[in-house]
């Protein structure tokens, strides 16, 4: 069976995949962003919902503050 390379083998000189994009040095993830806003949203107001901030943050998000 000349010829043949098993399927996990790599081929010579072959290229990885890339990923999906790189993030910013120490951003975090989109749920750590909306737990924040959440949190700074309960601080003003206690009866805030985490749906309310959710929308918040996606806001902010638009706005480029993320």
């Amino acid at each position: 069976m000349a010829g043949t390379r098993r399927k996990n083998q790599r081929k010579e000189g072959g290229r990885r995949r890339k990923g999906h994009g790189t993030r910013k040095a120490g951003a975090g993830s989109w749920p750590q962003f909306v737990k924040k806003t959440y949190l700074d949203m309960k601080k003003k107001n206690p009866a805030a919902t985490f749906k309310a901030a959710m929308k918040e943050a996606s806001a902010r998000k638009k706005r480029g503050e993320f």
